[in-house]
């Protein structure tokens, strides 16, 4: 068995999500990775375009996630949800910082569901 952090391994798994979207008449599909092996599906898609095209590697869940969180905090961390965490008693103003960043993942998801729970 091939290792999965192998060239070899990740780019013959593109190639069959590449196949499986020709065979469904797709013209793109996203594949889900982890960072570390985001990383090296980016590089083999860039050094194969034409032979890859249509083929978009993202970051995992948790990345996206984070990555929403860090736009809810940036959206509206100025317009009113900044003070609710640390008004509340709940978090430290630094943990807010990090929560609002997307940075601290467990208790950004603990504080919005909290701020989203009904009185």
């Amino acid at each position: 068995m091939e290792n999965q952090t192998e060239h070899q391994t990740i780019y013959t798994t593109l190639m069959r999500i590449k196949e499986a979207m020709n065979n469904l008449g797709q013209t793109h599909v996203p594949i889900v990775f982890d960072m570390g092996l985001l990383t090296k599906a980016l590089e083999i898609t860039w050094a194969n375009p034409e032979e890859l095209s249509g083929v978009i590697p993202c970051y995992g869940g948790m990345h996206l996630l984070m990555s929403t969180i860090a736009a809810i905090g940036h959206l509206y961390g100025d317009a009113g949800l900044k003070p609710l965490p640390h008004g509340s008693g709940m978090f430290i103003a630094g943990s807010v910082h990090r929560i609002l960043a997307g940075k601290d993942f467990d208790r950004a998801l603990y504080a919005l569901k909290l701020i989203d729970q009904p009185s």
